[in-house]
Parts: structure tokens; sequence; C-alpha cells
């Protein structure tokens, strides 16, 4: 099966901007190969941001926490409720179960955008991303690493649009997924991960169980056999 090999989470702020994987590179992979890893994290330091940032690739928009009360949009606010539209980039990376060895690189650009809307009781902010995915060999030319997803000299992720006009010169190598094409379950962009053995509906029980602390007991806790 698929592991996941590296994952990159750049412009990627929260606790009202205060904290942010600025440009943050986590490679899972022990003499190249995807192993098992462990992060230890204090008290507070994020990692249900961390797990909700992983899964907008399977689940873009998904909300997170014991309630689902925390959007993704909610990230993009400061501590004084002021919308700052800046962009943000999560990119992982599988080590897909063939024969030559491929890896396949699955990402989301996402920003947030004022609506246009008179009505009061309609959410004001919404979301403007696009996902892409590059499947190559061990020798590509494409890493997670050289992606150019952060300007060194600005400090700061790279635009929506600028990662865009990017991915569409490198049509030959990459696949661009719209925003409304991956509304729908049975979209061609999970069709074709589910292809390389990547599952939606398993994010979807993985997400499950990740939604609290203990969330595994609860999970399992009407199961009567091993099969169940």
């Amino acid at each position: 099966m698929p592991r996941i090999s590296k994952i990159r989470l750049t412009g990627c702020k929260y606790d009202g901007q205060r904290k942010e994987h600025e440009n943050s590179i986590f490679d899972l992979t022990k003499n190249g190969q995807p192993d098992h890893s462990l992060f230890t994290l204090f008290n507070g330091g994020g990692k249900g941001v961390m797990m909700q940032l992983i899964f907008q690739i399977l689940l873009p928009e998904t909300k997170w926490g014991k309630n689902n009360g925390n959007k993704i949009s909610s990230m993009f606010y400061d501590r004084r409720n002021n919308l700052i539209p800046f962009t943000s980039h999560v990119v992982l990376e599988w080590v897909l179960d063939t024969v030559p060895e491929k890896r396949l690189m699955a990402g989301i650009a996402v920003k947030a955008i004022m609506k246009n809307t008179g009505n009061d009781e309609e959410e004001k902010t919404g979301l403007s991303y696009f996902l892409y995915t590059c499947e190559q060999d061990d020798n590509g030319y494409f890493t997670v690493e050289n992606l150019p997803l952060y300007d060194k000299s600005m400090g700061t992720a790279v635009d929506i649009d600028v990662f865009e006009r990017f991915i569409n010169e490198n049509g030959r190598y990459f696949i661009k997924y719209s925003q409304s094409s991956v509304r729908r379950s049975d979209a061609q962009y999970y069709a074709y991960l589910e292809s390389r053995g990547i599952y939606r509906n398993e994010w979807i029980n993985l997400k499950a169980i990740n939604k609290s602390e203990g969330g595994a007991g609860d999970y399992f806790t009407g199961a009567s056999d091993n099969k169940a």
C-alpha cells in the first residue's frame, strides 16, 4: 500500500496568526524509504492544526475538532478578527506500491477571499484553492523540497496566482484540479488517487479516529469482535 514519505507545510498560520509553519518539511524516510515516525509536540503545539492541514489533500475544506468547529477559513484571521488573505500550501508525497517504484506528490494551494454578499446570515469568508498531482520515478525532477512554494527573499509563501502559473507552465508533469471539480466524492481527482491505492473513505475514517484525544478508543467502542 502507498506510504507517506514527506510532508510540506508552507505559509500555514494559526492561533490568531501568532504561530506559523513558515516552510516546514517533514521527511518520514529512513534510507530513502518511508518509515514509522513519531511527532512529539508540546501541549498546545498545534497537532490538531497539523492534522487538519494534512487532511486538506483528501478532504478539502474539512473542519476539525471534536465538534467540527475549527474551519480552515479561521486560520486567515488575526487576533483582532481581521481577515489577512495570505496563501498557504500543503503537500504530501507517497511512495507507491508499484514496480518500478514511483512517487506521487499531491498538493493544495489555498487563499481566503471576502465574499460579496449582503446577507448577514451568510458566511462572508470564502476559500480559493486548487489541487494538483505529480507522479514520477525516484529520479524525477520535481520534489517536495524544490517546489517553488516559498519566496526566501520575501520570507513568505508564494502567492496562489504565481504558483498556479507555474503549474500551468509545467502541465506536462502536473495535473491540476479546480476547486469546483473536487466538490463531488466521485470527482476525477479522487478516482485518480484511488487508482494509486489512496482512498478518500479511509481518510474519512481516520478523521473520525483523530478528531479528539482518545479518538481511537471511541471509534472502536462499538466493535464486538476483531472483524468489527
